[in-house]
């Protein structure tokens, strides 16, 4: 794995709020999480447990280990943590903190178990939930596109009934990280499509992660794609930025990057972050960081989904050279009862563009090359590339593989994206058959 951070990109200027706390981690992700990690031990905590279904590459960085799934219900992990608990009756937990999707339901469950600092057991299944979360804002008079489960073979009627047009975006109600996401242009194809889907996705056993709630269609709405990364403490927007997405490569929904800030005017920029506030105060989202999709339309915002952790990838780089905030350790000082220690309105310091590394076309990973030039680059904010030498990827439809991203930074947007333009030109990958 290849890792590059801008020198201070990362770290605490605080190290004396944690030398006392005890965090659990809830979920390690997979290797590319390696930086986040790295992040959070540089804190200082006295003592940081790591609660995942078996040690793995993130082993080194805890100090103790419980063997138990992190994904699902959360009741088995509830039990292993309860005996972990009784046989150190000394040991006090100050918090609970993911930054894995597929661990929040199990992470909440912890947090409302023990009294601990966190969203409630049904706020997070609500969110998890796609058909509940358009349910909710439906239900509440705000934002959400038509909407449809597909539990049975008769949905092409009752796509009908419901006033749908293609084209529709299909998904799984508790997917994540755009996988089995797709845009389909008639019921054809959707019959198709779901097939195909229904079948890996049970070849792959993501059941058991994202339970057996099936897929759904919805309207697609189109407009420009946008993140909302927030801080939340007791129902209180105290941090909140829009982030561009450039347009994904369609129809699988591939993020291909961003820019933050966003190029949108101040007023569509506020009325977004307004919306997503009151999403999340209608799903009862009271504390966290949060990473909220959203498309801004032709009649105005209109939410995705709202992912209760900070975004992954490029986005903690993003606002650390954007506007010098960790959204990490603020996430963690929010999970752990601390004050936040930034203001609601950072000052702008750079603008940030980023771009994912995509190969153009599926096969075996021959060759990485990362010029001198790109680690010492100035306005080289992150670059990871988790891939090995020997890796298969897979592109749509086998798969939905990437080999990592990279963020590059500017005094102005335009020179933002040159500088990255220019890093994109020492970073090469030869993929063979």
């Amino acid at each position: 794995m290849i890792a590059i951070q801008r020198e201070g990109i990362f770290g605490t200027n605080s190290p004396q709020d944690y030398q006392d706390k005890t965090l659990l981690l809830i979920g390690t992700g997979g290797i590319k999480r390696r930086p986040v990690l790295e992040t959070l031990r540089a804190f200082g905590l006295r003592r940081l447990i790591v609660l995942h279904d078996a040690p793995n590459w993130a082993a080194p960085y805890a100090d103790d280990w419980i063997a138990a799934p992190s994904a699902g219900t959360g009741e088995a992990a509830l039990t292993a943590l309860s005996a972990f608990l009784d046989a150190h009756p000394a040991l006090r937990l100050d918090g609970v903190y993911t930054y894995d999707e597929y661990c929040v339901i199990t992470t909440a469950r912890v947090a409302e178990a023990l009294n601990l600092p966190g969203v409630s057991y049904q706020a997070a299944l609500r969110t998890r939930d796609k058909y509940a979360m358009r349910d909710a804002c439906r239900a509440y008079g705000l934002p959400a596109p038509g909407f449809l489960r597909i539990r049975s073979n008769d949905f092409e009627q009752r796509i009908a009934a419901a006033g749908l047009t293609y084209p529709l975006v299909l998904k799984p109600v508790r997917g994540a990280g755009s996988m089995f996401v797709q845009r389909v242009e008639n019921a054809q194809e959707l019959r198709m499509i779901v097939s195909r889907f229904q079948k890996e996705i049970q070849t792959q056993h993501l059941g058991e992660v994202w339970g057996n709630d099936g897929l759904q269609v919805e309207e697609y709405i189109a407009g420009d794609e946008v993140d909302i990364d927030i801080l939340l403490v007791d129902g209180e927007v105290r941090y909140a930025q829009v982030s561009d997405n450039f347009a994904p490569i369609e129809p699988w929904f591939l993020e291909r990057g961003g820019r933050l800030p966003s190029l949108l005017s101040a007023a569509n920029q506020q009325a977004l972050i307004d919306m997503a506030a009151a999403v999340l105060r209608t799903l009862g989202i009271q504390r966290g960081g949060v990473h909220f999709e959203a498309r801004l339309g032709a009649n105005g915002g209109v939410p995705i989904e709202a992912n209760l952790r900070i975004g992954g990838a490029e986005v903690c780089a993003f606002h650390r050279g954007a506007f010098g905030v960790n959204l990490l350790e603020q996430a963690v000082r929010i999970a752990l009862g601390l004050p936040l220690t930034i203001t609601a309105a950072e000052q702008l310091r750079a603008y940030c563009v980023s771009t994912n590394f995509i190969p153009a076309q599926s096969g075996r990973i021959r060759g990485i090359h990362v010029a001198p030039e790109v680690r010492s680059s100035p306005y080289c904010e992150e670059v990871v590339i988790f891939r090995e030498i020997g890796d298969t990827i897979k592109l749509p439809p086998e798969g939905f593989d990437y080999c990592g991203w990279m963020v590059a930074s500017g005094k102005t947007p335009n020179a933002a994206s040159a500088h990255l333009a220019q890093l994109m030109e020492g970073i090469s990958f030869q993929i063979g058959a």
